[in-house]
């Protein structure tokens, strides 16, 4: 009878993959894991109709189980990466995530973080979405780390599959592991390190299997371990395995400003990849209109350049642009011109009053890239105005807090701080019933904390933290259980001086508005704008390469209001972007389109 079974079942696997028009492939973990950071760097295939993807997986009994996190960048499209959650009753939170580049021309690392409170998702190791709620709860169960290629049966989602373009190929160079650990290594300790020099069958899988909506055949043949890459193969039945030649692996995507974030005078750009120091360092390759930019510093990772700006005026939205600036790559790349939305750091000194705001006081919120801070994990608690809490005069920072708070983080400049931390214990009554640790920047800093212990119940309690290093721009605090849920009512974060001179003020003309008629120019335009203060005055072209294709010179200009012919004969037909430097610093811009 057994025997029987199995013939039957043999003979039904291969009538399955005799209808399967394709082969693809799928490497996946023996192990599975629960929580934690898992990171490739690959490059996709490009081909309508089929899709490269890195996900975790739970290995299901039924859909009422599923749990499943995807990066799925899809043969159609050029700009695009997909992100996905697949919870219980396979029920999808997909987000299509435009990007600035093309995911087939070149290799990038893709990461995915997985924690009780979040799932996120890293391009070029920078957080680039986040997803929170309730959903995530359910997210819960083991799973396997996979990687696989092939075509979706749906055309409305994978677009139409031509086979004459086979084979296509998806390269892996390498995937981390990480262990989720909060509080220390930044709440991600690497486990392994892969690099695909040879088939490690203690760890991996070959997969051979399929499933309805897949129009191919997993078989091991297509997937090959090639000089140190991984390399996932769709094709036809009669031509399975790797075909190509030598794996390419060169840089052709240029650099690309991927986040800013501004301080008082302090704006940190954040770009895609390491960038040269010298066209980092020069102040006149950024453009921020209504901000002057007195200097530049490029940070030891070579991805992040912090600014010296001044003019900042309160309420006043900010774009910026970056020039000239070349990567590292042999034959260097040169940025793109395009303006990005300058975000808002975290003014200081700051109380922060966690469950709600009060007055001018910021609360709660949870953190993602976007913001300028906020927690993960726990759930306020709110309480009655007529409360009174021994210990303080302000008892407003105490009428709330968040219970079964794991981190609080924000974005703040590089140096040194002092935090102020705010609790009061209105629920426990009695010692041990609440006790735990807090990290700061991966360094235990209060131990075994019990609030009842050292206050009562009702009675505010203050802990001030100081000399706290930050060298990543981001404030991270950790809380630990040790029994019961930690909880912060409020907290105060102030930046501790250092020996660093302040930064030169220098006037800058605030709010420079450009005005360009005709545009386009054919082949000429007035330029007006206003000065309030005076200096010496430059107009310049620059071509969407970032070139300076035509310049002007104003000489010196008193305050006041100023009107100038462009006469554009000698300058192609183009968009270009036209500046007014003040002082030799970009003071403001304005796009030009130039028709003959």
């Amino acid at each position: 009878m057994r025997k029987t079974i199995l013939v039957i079942l043999i003979f039904i696997g291969q009538n399955l993959m005799a209808q399967k028009p394709y082969r693809g492939a799928e490497y996946r973990t023996i192990q599975a894991f629960t929580y934690g950071k898992f990171e490739v760097r690959m490059r996709s295939a490009q081909l309508s109709g089929m899709l490269s993807s890195f996900f975790t997986y739970h290995e299901i009994s039924g859909v009422e189980e599923w749990n499943e996190i995807d990066i799925e960048n899809m043969g159609r499209y050029t700009d695009e990466v997909q992100f996905n959650t697949i919870t219980p009753n396979q029920t999808n939170h997909v987000q299509r995530q435009v990007v600035n580049f093309n995911p087939h021309d070149d290799f990038h690392i893709y990461g995915i973080e997985w924690t009780p409170d979040y799932v996120a998702w890293l391009v070029d190791s920078t957080e680039i979405y986040r997803q929170t709620g309730n959903h995530i709860q359910t997210l819960y169960r083991a799973q396997k780390l996979m990687m696989n290629i092939w075509p979706p049966a749906s055309i409305d989602w994978a677009g139409t599959l031509n086979d004459n373009q086979l084979p296509v190929y998806a390269y892996y160079d390498w995937v981390k592991v990480y262990a989720y650990t909060p509080g220390k290594n930044h709440d991600f300790t690497l486990l392994w390190k892969d690099d695909f020099n040879q088939f490690q069958t203690d760890r991996w899988q070959k997969a051979t299997h399929t499933w309805d909506g897949n129009n191919s055949q997993f078989i091991k043949e297509n997937a090959v371990l090639k000089d140190g890459y991984l390399i996932l193969c769709l094709t036809k039945p009669s031509a399975v395995g790797y075909r190509g030649g030598a794996i390419p692996d060169n840089d052709h995507t240029p650099p690309y400003v991927f986040r800013a974030r501004l301080f008082d005078t302090a704006l940190r750009v954040r770009f895609s990849e390491p960038v040269d120091q010298a066209t980092a360092e020069n102040p006149k390759n950024y453009v921020i209109p209504g901000l002057q930019v007195l200097s530049a510093k490029l940070f030891s990772d070579g991805r992040d350049v912090e600014l010296t700006v001044s003019g900042r005026q309160p309420n006043t939205h900010y774009t910026i642009i970056a020039m000239n600036i070349v990567d590292r790559a042999p034959a260097a790349n040169k940025i793109s011109i395009k303006s990005v939305s300058v975000l808002e750091g975290l003014s200081l000194p700051a109380v922060i009053n966690l469950g709600a705001g009060e007055g001018d006081l910021p609360g709660d919120r949870l953190f993602d890239a976007e913001q300028p801070y906020g927690r993960e994990g726990g759930v306020v608690a709110l309480h009655d105005a007529s409360v009174d809490f021994a210990n303080t005069t302000e008892d407003n920072l105490f009428r709330s807090e968040v219970r079964g708070i794991h981190a609080f983080r924000a974005f703040v400049p590089n140096g040194s701080y002092k935090v102020t931390l705010y609790f009061a214990e209105t629920e426990k009554q009695k010692i041990g019933e609440r006790i735990f640790n807090v990290f700061v920047e991966d360094s235990l800093r209060l131990s075994k904390i019990d609030i009842f212990k050292q206050a009562g119940r009702f009675a505010a309690y203050e802990v001030p933290l100081e000399d706290i290093p930050v060298n990543d721009g981001k404030l991270d605090i950790s809380f630990q259980s040790i029994a019961g849920e930690p909880e912060l009512s409020a907290l105060k974060i102030e930046k501790q001086p250092t020996a660093l001179p302040a930064s030169p003020k220098v006037p800058v003309p605030q709010k420079l508005h450009l005005n360009l008629a005709p545009n386009p120019a054919n082949p000429e335009s007035t330029l007006t704008f206003k000065l309030n203060h005076s200096g010496d005055v430059q107009i310049a072209l620059f071509d969407i390469l970032g070139r300076r294709v035509w310049q002007k010179s104003l000489g010196h200009l008193p305050q006041g209001a100023f009107r100038q012919s462009l006469k554009l004969n000698d300058v192609s037909s183009g968009l270009y972007l036209c500046v007014v430097e003040w002082n030799n610093r970009p003071a403001g811009w304005k796009k030009l389109v130039v028709l003959k």
